[in-house]
């Protein structure tokens, strides 16, 4: 397979450059799956399983609904997710995914969009961003985040200060000056972090 392409997998579109490889659920909002390149295309995953990956991203919004209580909208909820092929090549890889915000129970409350840059060296870019409409189907925002799922085979993870390799632990902090360095580090595979308004911070696996 040529390396900086995108290939159809059915349920996913997988590109692979260097020695990178990502995946976008192709009926599941997109949501995208990093991975090592093994330099074959891989068997389909069936629909409703995931392929093989390092870190799973997808994107979280929960709004106050008006009768009470709270509706959760997961990037996956969406089975008609609209892919736009930004660039391939040996330069890098570009995807923008846009999906719509649908709740547990398939109401609409606005658009999302998903753009995604990975170069041959492994170093990945990833932007989100989330429009509401429709201010009497839903309540204001109550929150809004990136969840973040590792490979088993993580030996150990940091979330800031915080020591997360014990099974079952959880912790969540909040964008901004919160989480120390800004970096999530998940020891063995690779790295994660973001850039903010005046300031970026670039970790490669």
């Amino acid at each position: 397979m040529a390396d900086g392409t995108f290939v159809d997998l059915r349920t996913h579109w997988l590109g692979r450059i260097g020695a990178a490889a990502v995946c976008f659920a192709r009926h599941q909002g997109g949501v995208l799956h990093v991975a090592r390149d093994t330099g074959e295309v891989p068997e389909p995953p069936a629909t409703g399983e995931t392929p093989a990956h390092l870190v799973r991203l997808a994107t979280r919004l929960r709004l106050q609904s008006p009768s009470g209580g709270t509706r959760l909208v997961r990037q996956e909820n969406d089975p008609a997710p609209k892919f736009h092929f930004l660039e391939e090549g040996q330069v890098r890889l570009g995807m923008r995914v846009a999906f719509d915000l649908l709740d547990e129970d398939g109401r609409y409350h606005g658009d999302g969009r998903q753009d995604v840059w990975i170069y041959p060296e492994g170093d990945l870019h990833v932007t989100w961003a989330l429009q509401t409409v429709d201010p009497v189907g839903h309540g204001p925002v109550e929150a809004v985040w990136a969840e973040v799922d590792g490979d088993a085979g993580y030996r150990r993870v940091r979330l800031g200060d915080a020591d997360l390799s014990q099974s079952g632990t959880s912790a969540r902090r909040a964008f901004g000056e919160e989480l120390d360095s800004r970096r999530i580090l998940l020891s063995g595979p690779g790295r994660l972090s973001w850039a903010s308004t005046g300031s970026a911070t670039r970790e490669r696996p």
